[in-house]
């Protein structure tokens, strides 16, 4: 497993150009398998990607192909870890976190401290 740190290197606007984009990318990336876990940080200045992947360069490759990277929005590092605790299966991730307003795609007041 890797963990991908995505630092901005834009300003918010300009990320929020690229936003679309990237989501799709992470939706394709979660289809296929290889994301497992994604989220921004808070304050915003980037974001966390929790990859499943057997090489560095599988995860390299991949993140060639993030919007952010090709537009040169974000920087993004990759960091292996051997997982040896928590959930195993991402089947027993929900499959979004609890209180994510779906119709409107904002997060509750409470998460963004």
């Amino acid at each position: 497993m890797f963990i991908v740190t995505l630092k901005y290197e834009k300003p918010n606007e300009e990320i929020d150009q690229l936003l679309a984009a990237h989501r799709a990318f992470l939706r394709e990336q979660y289809a296929n398998g290889m994301f497992v876990l994604s989220g921004r940080m808070v304050p915003r200045t980037g974001g966390i990607i929790i990859a499943n992947a057997d090489s560095r360069a599988d995860v390299e490759a991949v993140i060639e192909l993030d919007p952010f990277k090709q537009a040169g929005a974000a920087q993004l590092y990759d960091r292996r870890i051997r997982a040896h605790d928590g959930c195993r299966r991402p089947g027993n991730l929900p499959a979004r976190p609890p209180g994510l307003r779906r119709r409107t795609g904002t997060w509750p007041s409470r998460w963004n401290s």
